[in-house]
């Protein structure tokens, strides 16, 4: 329908080849235009992506360092703890020993002071001796 109105406005065929060739030039950089602006689009896109990448790779590798101090911490609190109870067992079992020997040492005592003549048994000898 446009061939025939240029045909009939009295155009010739090169100026329509012409007129085609520039509509397709023109057509092909508007396309040509968008897909540019398409590409950058996503290149912005990407870029932002691998920026938020980035960040969530720092984050976790500070969160890693932090589980690994954390851990480090916890087994030297461990050693700290099991370090703690083995002398702690060790006074127990020195104060035992040293409340066996003192027990030992006052049944000793108890047994000497028992064979200690009682002050009524002193008396009564001593006045058998006086007297002989």
């Amino acid at each position: 329908k446009q061939w025939y109105q240029r045909r009939v406005r009295g155009e010739t065929f090169e100026e329509e080849v012409r007129y085609q060739k520039q509509s397709l030039e023109r057509s092909a950089a508007t396309s040509t235009e968008k897909k540019e602006r398409e590409l950058a689009d996503i290149e912005s896109r990407l870029r932002e992506r691998k920026s938020t990448l980035k960040s969530i790779d720092r984050a976790v590798k500070e969160k890693e360092g932090s589980l690994r101090s954390l851990h480090a911490e916890e087994e030297q609190n461990v050693r700290q703890s099991e370090a703690v109870k083995a002398s702690l067992e060790k006074q127990l079992e020195n104060r035992n020993e040293q409340i066996s020997r003192n027990e030992d040492k006052l049944r000793t005592l108890t047994a000497d002071i028992t064979e200690l003549p009682q002050p009524e048994e002193e008396v009564e000898n001593s006045r058998v001796k006086s007297n002989n």
